[in-house]
């Protein structure tokens, strides 16, 4: 959901629910990320008139599909990053570090990213 809103931020969107608030509680609830990962997020996707576009682990697709969602194993456990801009191979990601962007070399960020799933472009509808 948090890598969802950051697009959105990205896009300037500004439909976001403030952490602490009933729109935000009843989002997650609906979401049923309330403990943990987020299985239903659908509505939320609809709500902010997004869409997912399944990409390759190619840094040349990264960049020129700017936010891409990845699934990473990190310091936190499995977690889910977006990434906001691509200077040379280093990629900026939202969501790696608390309360900050983090910058990250492409072969880190590749190392970390589960082999299972596919990065995937978050765009406007």
């Amino acid at each position: 959901m948090v890598a969802l809103w950051n697009a959105a931020r990205f896009y300037g969107i500004n439909d976001i629910p403030q952490m602490g608030t009933q729109l935000y509680d009843d989002i997650c609830d609906k979401g049923c990320c309330v403990y943990g990962g987020c299985i239903n997020i659908n509505h939320e996707w609809d709500r902010l008139n997004l869409k997912a576009i399944r990409g390759t682990m190619n840094l040349r697709w990264v960049k020129k599909n700017i936010p891409v969602h990845f699934a990473v194993f990190c310091h936190r456990g499995y977690h889910s990053v977006l990434a906001v801009k691509v200077v040379k191979n280093k990629i900026t990601l939202a969501n790696y570090a608390r309360n900050r962007l983090h910058t990250i070399d492409w072969n880190i960020l590749k190392s970390k990213h589960n082999k299972n799933v596919k990065p995937f472009a978050i765009k406007l509808r």
